[in-house]
């Protein structure tokens, strides 16, 4: 829930945190309560630093033995961070208060963790008959953001109807979560607007609704909503990125870099920061300047062979611009080696760096290759298709695609949008009109890669349609 937003941000947190580090530099005993060194291990927890966390709640453990919360955090760092639900069971068991609501959920949430949704569910229907009445409405809407953490909608369907108290915001907000499940972005963007009203002061629900907002293509709505939580916290890492995302749809590139370059510097560890301001670089035509940022990404992402791979792979799109071929070709091989990347997917990209340099000869040989090793991957194809439309050649697209729809369902998603822009370009009217509006319908964000050019900075995704219909 949201009640602790900004705990993190207050001072009564930095005054104990700091008291806390101090005394770990000088080496100096410290007093603090079991839920201040928890609060410090989830601190340490939040921003990628477990081993510090685990520091933390053994000093706690040490000073109190079998306390609840630094033991609720432990477990939940075994069951969720080191995946060992042994150990997480382990440190359950050394809570002395077993009669506490916190202990019933971390019990479930370990069953849940272990694939036993029928025995949690049975547990917690258990404990629910013994608790006291004037606790009933905690538990349900508790238990009900458990079901909500698993992805068990059906669950916590279950729970959230046994609320009395619809007009709460912590109802309202699992009510949110529920429907955006869903997918029911319209009321999920209904909820999280009257939670705005509330509690405007929430950086959080502005944020939920910037993103709702995101998904339902009201970019305009979504980066207002964005600016809101950065005015309510300026630090604020979600909306910074709400925000550089919405830029971003809208093709606003200077912007965009800002707000990303803004969480780098307040993430300096995290590589998807440095991926995204490396990836805005490259679409600003400026890969020199992209190569260090990809290069730091790669760095950060050791250990993390499918990341990595995929930094790699940024990097050799970025060589390829710089026609500096030897090296983009040799970069690949290296995401191959991180087992990071699917081998016809490179042979795909290698097919569109030989057409970057005009060598259709060869590229066709790669894609040819793809096409076969992988049996007609329909994924496989599609790629190849955005290959040969990027380097402009339209009427080979349009063939691709022609043949990857007689093969994909019929809820397929991608290349419509591409489709598109072929037909319009080759004079077929009314195959335009129809993919346009498939590809409106199912894939918004790609018409805004495909008809980059033709679509205004600010125009919302849910407006494509008819502005490129009407568009001559």
């Amino acid at each position: 829930m949201a009640y602790n937003d900004n705990y993190f941000d207050s001072k009564l947190f930095k005054d104990i945190l700091n008291r806390y580090e101090s005394s770990a530099l000088t080496g100096d005993s410290i007093y603090l309560e079991p839920d201040e060194f928890t609060h410090i291990a989830e601190y340490y927890q939040e921003n990628g630093n477990t081993e510090k966390a685990k520091e933390v709640i053994e000093q706690a453990l040490r000073l109190f033995p079998g306390a609840l919360a630094p033991l609720l955090l432990r477990s939940r760092i075994a069951l969720i961070t080191e995946q060992d639900i042994e150990k997480a069971k382990e440190y359950a068991a050394q809570i002395d208060d077993k009669s506490d609501l916190d202990y019933y959920y971390l019990y479930a949430e370990i069953m849940l963790a272990d694939d036993q949704i029928e025995k949690a569910d049975e547990y917690l229907e258990s404990k629910y008959a013994d608790i006291d009445e004037e606790d009933k409405e905690d538990y349900v809407l508790d238990v009900a953001n458990l079901y909500a953490d698993y992805g068990y909608a059906n669950e916590m369907e279950k729970w959230l109807e046994r609320s009395e108290d619809r007009n709460s915001t912590d109802y309202l907000e699992l009510k949110a979560r529920l429907v955006l499940s869903e997918e029911d972005f319209e009321e999920a963007e209904r909820i999280y607007q009257e939670l705005t009203e509330k509690e405007p002061f929430s950086s959080y629900y502005w944020n939920q609704l910037a993103t709702t907002q995101f998904m339902r293509g009201n970019i305009s709505d979504s980066i207002q909503s964005s600016e809101f939580a950065i005015a309510i916290n300026p630090n604020d890492t979600d909306a910074i990125v709400n925000k550089a995302n919405g830029l971003f749809s809208i093709h606003n590139l200077e912007g965009a870099l800002e707000y990303y370059q803004r969480y780098t510097k307040l993430h300096p560890q995290d590589p998807m920061g440095e991926m995204f301001v490396g990836t805005i670089l490259l679409n600003l035509g400026k890969p020199e300047e992209t190569i260090p940022h990809f290069q730091k990404a790669i760095e950060l992402t050791e250990g993390d062979n499918a990341r990595q791979a995929d930094m790699y792979k940024q990097l050799a799109f970025t060589y390829s611009n710089l026609n500096e071929m030897d090296k983009a070709l040799g970069t690949i091989d290296k995401a191959l080696e991180k087992d990071g990347l699917d081998a016809n997917e490179a042979m795909v990209i290698k097919g569109y760096m030989e057409l970057q340099r005009q060598n259709v000869k060869q590229a066709v040989k790669f894609f040819t290759n793809a096409i076969t090793n992988s049996k007609e991957d329909p994924e496989i194809i599609f790629r190849i298709a955005v290959s040969v439309f990027e380097n402009g050649y339209h009427v080979l697209c349009y063939r691709l695609l022609s043949h990857l729809f007689t093969m994909v369902p019929d809820d397929w998603e991608d290349g419509y949008a591409y489709m598109a822009y072929c037909c319009k370009s080759l004079g077929k009217q009314e195959e335009y009109e129809l993919y346009l509006k498939i590809a409106c319908d199912r894939n918004p964000y790609e018409i805004s890669i495909a008809f980059e050019d033709f679509l205004p900075e600010d125009l919302d995704i849910k407006d494509y349609y008819n502005y490129l219909r009407e568009k001559k």
